[in-house]
């Protein structure tokens, strides 16, 4: 894969951004840095938006409450999170009133009360499904529960296998950590329907109509292998999980069609980067791997670096992997920090 390019802002060659929550438009409750101004601008030319999240925890109207305090507005209809899917998932395999022992929050039950799903707490009553999402509060007796339900011949299901959770104060426990607990007991690997399975989207898609989505994510091993997943484009953020550094040694199903610095970059064209000489350029910016250095504009690179040498940088290294150097004869490569 390649990185691609356009001659018009990207919102306005695509109609709807499915837009990842944590780590893309805030930080637990913090604000990312021109994620509001820049969804206002590209919402305002014209683009459809959806909200897509592994996070399981809130309500849709929760999420829409958190994204108004960080100057984001959003419907309850346009938010999709990993206990809606979850819930459609488990009913593909279930019967309409099956017993559903859940581990989670708000959100789980939120979405599992809208349906005909008998909920249960307990082993002894012989659930047909175990659904668990993600619960700060979460215990050893209800893993047990769970644990013993599943051995017993229950169904499993998460909602995700997001192994942390971007907080304010760093990279928390996610989902698919405390997931791992009952698989270590089990030996029962869950079905999943959040990213990187391509379901959400799939759903958004469904039920917006949108033709030609953009998925936008920070994660490369989520938002971005399942819009690959998909066969969606994508956008990569440095604004969260996964640095510059991981762009570069990026697997195949992981890499993103643009690269972006924040939300900003929505009412950009994509520049081209193209080959030249031994290496890549993208707009007046040059950059190559040589003899075990990466060389940008002609100098190894300092630890800053602006967008574009950042993305002739990403194709740069791209070329050497796919020409068949092993990502881990890379490991040299700097961190880069990314600037305008």
């Amino acid at each position: 894969m390649s990185l691609r390019h356009t001659d018009s802002p990207l919102s306005d060659v695509y109609d709807y951004l499915f837009l990842d929550l944590d780590g893309v438009c805030y930080r637990g409750t913090l604000p990312v840095e021109n994620a509001a101004q820049g969804l206002a601008e590209a919402r305002g030319a014209g683009v459809g938006a959806a909200f897509i999240t592994n996070n399981s925890m809130a309500s849709p109207a929760s999420v829409a409450q958190k994204l108004k305090a960080v100057g984001i507005g959003a419907t309850d209809e346009e938010i999709y999170t990993s206990s809606r899917t979850g819930v459609a998932q488990l009913l593909e395999h279930v019967a309409p009133d099956a017993k559903v022992l859940p581990l989670g929050t708000e959100g789980l039950f939120y979405e599992l009360e809208r349906t005909d799903l008998r909920i249960v707490t307990s082993a002894d009553d012989k659930p047909d499904a175990v659904l668990q999402g993600l619960s700060k509060d979460l215990s050893w007796r209800e893993l047990s529960e769970a644990a013993m339900a599943i051995r017993a011949g229950a169904l499993y299901v998460a909602t995700n296998l997001d192994a942390t959770l971007p907080l304010e104060r760093g990279q928390h426990l996610g989902c698919g950590s405390m997931v791992a607990a009952v698989v270590h007991a089990t030996g029962v690997q869950p079905l999943s329907s959040g990213k990187p399975a391509p379901d959400m989207y799939r759903l958004a898609m469904s039920d917006t109509g949108a033709r030609r989505p953009l998925c936008v994510g920070d994660r490369l091993n989520t938002d971005i292998a399942g819009a690959n997943a998909g066969g969606l484009d994508s956008l990569h953020a440095l604004t969260g999980v996964s640095k510059a550094r991981d762009v570069m040694l990026a697997i195949d199903s992981e890499r993103p069609t643009f690269l972006a610095l924040d939300l900003m970059d929505l009412n950009e064209p994509a520049p081209a980067v193209t080959a030249e000489g031994a290496g890549f350029v993208c707009r007046g910016a040059h950059a190559r791997v040589e003899n075990g250095r990466l060389v940008v504009n002609d100098a190894e690179p300092a630890t800053t670096v602006t967008l574009d040498e950042y993305r002739a940088a990403v194709a740069a290294v791209w070329q050497v992997i796919d020409e068949g150097t092993p990502r881990e004869e890379l490991a040299w490569l700097p961190e880069l920090k990314v600037v305008r």
